[in-house]
């Protein structure tokens, strides 16, 4: 007896066997559900979000002595361990618009990389016996002139129709070919402009301008190309800049940006699928239809930025030499001023419905080390202060 007691405490002090489950494939447990976008659920998934940070740029980033493959399951199986029920801002591109024209090589890969990482954490947490999480995707508010290099699905521009079609003007007749039926047919052959989305064309890279129509097609295809895909979130962006939400704002324009996030939650209930979306909260104000009173977002996303310290990896990867270590927070808004993160949000009636104490909210730390080429994993640098939240985790 003594004997097999004291194997059983070998056993129990032996280190614990990472199992990488990302290669694998099993029998599905369960899809992940919204619950009918209700605050409890909401609480349930926010309650174990992890910030996973653009897995797909792993894919094909050089890091000496480190295996791509082995990274990105090191990755996932933390979010296995951990039970993550969000994966948040998991793949995405900032710029580089051509990834999601498929028929260049930009895009070839990144359609390849997006499917694969999502069958990798799908596999993971079918063989791990876990329901599988929400994973979302990032769509952001950055642009440029790339975006010319992406043509226009016609039925991207369907989707807008009613909107065109409600006075044929020159909008209407550089998007619409009117047909002898009285039908209006999509032209093909358009290719994105980013003179035409842009709220500064004269720059080479800058926010988009929702007040454009080409501005919603722009992040209605990427919305679209994510949820064919199987991705059931969305994080938006910073709505304030792409949205030109502030103090004095138009009310119109909470209205066009509650309609285009209505127009991709009823795309992926076509699909037979839901979509959380959410935005970084920013600015001092909850973001709200002011017609029907509802809550634009399903949840808001604060960012963090610890900022790094002082050595010669940060000034190599970001140029700068004499990097400030900071607290928590020093340099982004959203840390300072987030109405959720003080209490000062009174909730509202949710895009389904249902009543919110408080808009739900996760904090995040925010960019992973994917973003710069230059820079090694869980090296911060400007864009990447302290890196996402797997590398303080893992």
């Amino acid at each position: 007896m003594k004997k097999l007691t004291f194997i059983f405490i070998l056993i129990l002090l032996l280190p614990k066997l990472s199992i990488n489950y990302s290669f694998s494939q099993c029998p599905p447990v369960g899809n992940p559900f919204n619950n009918n976008g209700c605050f409890a659920g909401v609480q349930e998934y926010l309650a174990r979000a992890i910030d996973i940070e653009y897995l797909n740029d792993e894919l094909g980033r050089s890091v000496p002595g480190t295996n791509p493959d082995q990274r990105i399951a090191n990755m996932i199986n933390t979010c296995v361990d951990l039970q993550a029920t969000l994966l948040v801002r998991c793949v995405g591109t900032y710029g580089i618009e051509s990834r999601f024209q498929s028929t260049t090589q930009n895009g070839i890969y990144f359609n390849s990389d997006i499917n694969t990482i999502f069958s990798r954490v799908t596999n993971a947490y079918d063989c791990a016996g876990l329901r599988r999480p929400i994973i979302q995707a990032g769509i952001y508010e950055y642009i440029t002139t790339d975006v010319n290099n992406v043509a226009i699905p016609t039925d991207v521009i369907s989707a807008f129709a009613n909107e065109l079609g409600s006075t044929y003007n020159s909008e209407f007749n550089y998007y619409f070919t009117p047909s002898y039926n009285g039908q209006m047919v999509p032209k093909q052959g358009l290719t994105f402009n980013f003179n035409r989305i842009s709220y500064n064309p004269g720059i080479g890279n800058c926010p988009a301008a929702y007040r454009y129509i080409e501005a919603r097609m722009w992040l209605y295809m990427q919305a679209k190309f994510y949820i064919d895909r199987g991705y059931t979130s969305l994080h938006m962006g910073q709505v304030h800049y792409w949205g030109e939400l502030g103090t004095g704002s138009n009310p119109d324009l909470y209205t066009k940006i509650s309609d285009l996030m209505n127009l991709i939650r009823n795309y992926a209930n076509s699909k037979g699928s839901f979509v959380f979306i959410t935005a970084e909260s920013v600015e001092n104000e909850n973001y709200v239809n002011p017609y029907d009173e509802r809550l634009i977002f399903d949840y808001s996303a604060s960012a963090l930025r610890p900022k790094g310290v002082t050595n010669s990896q940060f000034s190599a990867c970001n140029g700068q030499q004499n990097a400030v270590t900071a607290v928590l927070g020093s340099d982004f808004n959203s840390t300072r001023n987030s109405p959720l993160l003080f209490g000062k949000s009174g909730g509202g009636l949710s895009p389904l419905g249902c009543n919110y104490p408080i808009v739900p909210y996760s904090v995040y730390f925010d960019f992973g080390a994917g973003i710069n080429p230059n820079c090694q994993l869980g090296i911060p640098n400007i864009n990447n202060s302290g890196g996402a939240d797997y590398v303080w985790g893992v």
